[in-house]
């Protein structure tokens, strides 16, 4: 009985120390997926900034375009 009940014993000491691992292990994946999801949402504002603002260069670029035109026209 003795026995049986110290093998129980170690496999339980084994099992924790696994399971302190494991645990672990979770706590540096879930820093890493956020870290993954910061890193995600920067490049997404990235983005998005440069499309306005080639959207915006553009809506400039056609209104200087009609200004000029109706310059031209004015001085004719």
């Amino acid at each position: 009985m003795f026995r049986e009940l110290n093998r129980i014993r170690k496999e339980y000491g084994a099992c924790d120390d696994e399971r302190r691992e494991l645990r672990m292990q979770l706590v540096m994946l879930r820093g890493e997926l956020g870290l993954a999801q910061c890193q995600l949402a920067e490049m997404l504002s990235r983005q998005r900034r440069k499309q306005r603002e080639s959207i915006s260069n553009s809506s400039i670029i056609s209104i200087n375009d009609l200004s000029s035109s109706m310059l031209n026209k004015e001085k004719k």
